[in-house]
């Protein structure tokens, strides 16, 4: 069972220069991402709230596998999805 939060967790991110998610930090722990499995770009309600994000499912170096996300609107990193 995996933990979920429809409006994300707000998150510290490093990037690197093509702007892909480098380490996080969460409960107080730095977690180095390892590997990005997926990555895609939603962009959507452009005549309503638009929701405008670019996702990110990783594997730390511990790990854990999570599903991240830019809220490009505001310039906010959520975390979204914990896998177990």
């Amino acid at each position: 069972m995996s933990r979920f939060w429809s409006d994300g967790i707000p998150l510290e991110v490093t990037v690197d220069a093509l702007a892909t998610p480098a380490a996080f930090a969460w409960r107080g722990r730095y977690h180095t991402v390892d590997r990005v499995i997926e990555r895609w770009r939603v962009d959507e309600g452009w005549w309503k709230r638009r929701a405008w994000r670019e996702y990110f499912q990783l594997v730390t170096h511990s790990g854990l596998l999570v599903l991240i996300y830019h809220d490009v609107r505001i310039d906010q990193w959520r975390l979204q999805r914990v896998y177990d």
